[in-house]
Parts: structure tokens; C-alpha cells; sequence
């Protein structure tokens, strides 16, 4: 069993690679200028200490990957995670479901793979704990420790230069757009930020070139919200944003074309999401 998550605690996603040109003039007129104006300018401070947030995530799990008999099967799990200032990390799984076949073409590959054992998420009740300096704010490349969030730089081009700077061992020097827009939603979401670093990412993730306005809906909690969009050949970061509280709700990612690293998931399907909860 193969499982694709995006959570740093999970290990790496697979990337699809498009040349990045990121930093363009904040886009156009309409709802991303709206957001750009109002998160960038009203983001809120985030107190030091320690850092609590619940993660909501839905992923992939690949049964017999790479073989013909591959399937995919899709869980949930919810996570409090608990972040100190020296990035030790307590993560306590509060929920998880049992992995579950989405579609029909999934469940018609299960059974011509002779209906095998779904493969197993997470277990509720575990508990993961993170000696300092591990924890993570971004999803790939090198670890984003609590001490580098709190310094992150003020400027939208020094922020986009140290989002890249950490995904070089990961994805190179020139990493796809929705690679690099996945990493500020997550760290707009849970990183202790200061006041000048949170507008300056905010600015930079909403003047990534190809970043649009792609309709409302919810996160994992029912949340409503409006996406923003960032696509590649093969696929598309999803960043939903609360306008009126100037914050990330979710990160999800979807599938625009076939992949041998989702078996039997149609284009279109969403293959990933994390709801991030803050508790104050």
C-alpha cells in the first residue's frame, strides 16, 4: 500500500513539473484583487507560543502501486497537532475513517483485482511525538522550523525566494506553480507569523501567475469560503479563503489528467484536502 499525502508529518506528494514565474503584478480586477486588498492589509498577528490547530486531511491510499491490479482508495483522518517554539510537535489522530472506494471504475478495478483487503489508514488514538526541531509548516521540500516562521522575511519576491529555497532538494530551482501555492496555503494557515511577514505571503501567494478566482464552497468542517486556483498540465492547488476573517481554510489539490500515481481516478476528482482548525 502506497499513501499520498501532502501533511509534513505523512512524508512527500508526488509533484508535476511546469515552469514557475511567480511574482507578477497583483492580478487584475475581481476577487483576487478584493482578497489581496483585504487579507494582506487586515492579517492578523499571531501571538508566539505554542501553536494548536486541528488538521482535517482526506488522501490517497494505492494498493499494489505501479502494478496492473493498482487501486485507490481515499480516508479521512483528524489530527490536533500542538507546536512548541523549539519545533517538537505532539500530533494526537482524534478520528480516522476506513479507507473507502470512491468511484465505480474504483470499485470495478478492486474487483478485478480479485477484491483484496482495502488497504489501512491511520488509527485513531495514535500518538506522534516530534522531537524539537522536526516539525514542519510546509508539506515538501526542506523543514520549515517554528524559529523560520517567526523570522520569514517581509517582502512578497524574498518570501516567494524562501518558499523555493526549501523546495530546491525537493523540486528543483523552478517548481511548478501549484507546488509552491500549496506550500504558502499551509504556512498562511498554521505558522506563527509576524504582522509583516503574513501580509507579504499573502501578497505573494495572490500574485502567482495563473492564480484565479475558482467559485465558493466548503472545507472538510462545512466552512464556506471562496477558492483560489492554480493549475498545471496535470494538476490543481485549491487555497479556500475566508474573505471576512482574512484567513486559509483549506488546501486541497485536484487531478486534471490521468496518473499512474492515482490508479483508475478520474480527471476532475480530488485527490487531497487539509482543513486547518486554529485553536486560540
Amino acid at each position: 500500500m502506497h499513501r499520498l499525502s501532502p501533511a509534513g508529518w505523512r512524508g512527500t506528494a508526488q509533484d508535476r513539473r511546469l515552469p514557475l514565474r511567480a511574482v507578477a503584478a497583483i492580478a487584475g480586477a475581481g476577487i483576487v484583487a478584493v482578497l489581496a486588498t483585504g487579507c494582506a492589509s487586515r492579517a492578523p498577528h499571531t501571538p508566539r507560543g505554542t501553536v494548536r490547530f486541528r488538521d482535517i486531511e482526506y488522501y490517497a491510499l494505492v494498493s499494489d502501486a505501479g502494478s496492473a491490479a493498482a487501486f485507490t482508495a481515499f480516508a479521512t483522518d483528524t489530527r490536533d497537532v500542538r507546536v512548541q517554539p523549539s519545533s517538537a510537535a505532539r500530533v494526537d489522530t482524534v478520528r480516522a475513517t476506513t479507507p473507502r472506494l470512491v468511484t465505480a471504475a474504483e470499485r470495478d478495478r478492486w474487483r478485478a483485482a480479485g477484491q483484496p483487503a482495502l488497504p489501512k489508514g491511520a488509527a485513531a488514538g495514535r500518538v506522534l511525538s516530534m522531537p524539537a526541531g522536526t516539525f514542519t509548516f510546509m508539506p515538501q521540500g526542506r523543514v520549515l522550523t517554528y524559529q523560520q516562521a517567526t523570522s520569514f522575511p517581509e517582502a512578497p519576491s524574498a518570501v516567494l525566494a524562501e518558499i523555493v529555497a526549501h523546495l530546491k532538494p525537493y523540486a528543483g530551482v523552478d517548481p511548478p506553480a501549484p507546488l509552491v501555492a500549496r506550500q504558502l496555503g499551509f504556512v498562511l494557515a498554521t505558522a506563527p507569523l509576524g504582522h509583516a511577514a503574513r501580509t507579504a505571503m499573502w501578497t505573494a501567494l495572490l500574485s502567482i501567475r495563473g492564480l484565479h478566482p475558482c467559485g465558493t464552497g466548503t472545507d472538510l468542517a462545512g466552512r464556506a469560503g471562496q477558492w483560489v486556483c492554480v493549475s498545471s498540465r496535470q494538476d490543481e492547488a485549491r487555497v479556500l479563503v475566508d474573505v471576512a476573517q482574512h484567513g486559509v481554510l483549506a488546501v486541497a489539490d485536484r487531478l486534471l489528467a490521468p496518473s499512474q500515481l492515482y490508479p483508475g481516478v478520474a480527471d476532475g476528482s480530488l485527490i487531497g484536502e487539509d482543513t486547518f482548525m486554529l485553536e486560540s
